[in-house]
C-alpha cells in the first residue's frame, strides 16, 4: 500500500509540474506578445521629445 502511495503522489506532482510548465508557457508567450505590440505602437507614434516643448 506505502508503494501505491508514493505512486499517486508522484503522478500527482507530476501532473501539477506539467500545469505549472504550461502557465509559465503562456505567460511568456504573453509577455513577448505584448511587447511585441508596444514595439509596434512606438514605431507609429513618434514619442515627443523634451526638446521639442
Amino acid at each position: 500500500m506505502a508503494y501505491s502511495a508514493i505512486l499517486e503522489a508522484r503522478q500527482a506532482v507530476e501532473a501539477k509540474q506539467d500545469n505549472v510548465r504550461e502557465a509559465v508557457r503562456l505567460g511568456l508567450q504573453m509577455k513577448r506578445e505584448e511587447e511585441a505590440r508596444k514595439a509596434a505602437l512606438r514605431q507609429q507614434i513618434p514619442l515627443p521629445h523634451a526638446s521639442q516643448e
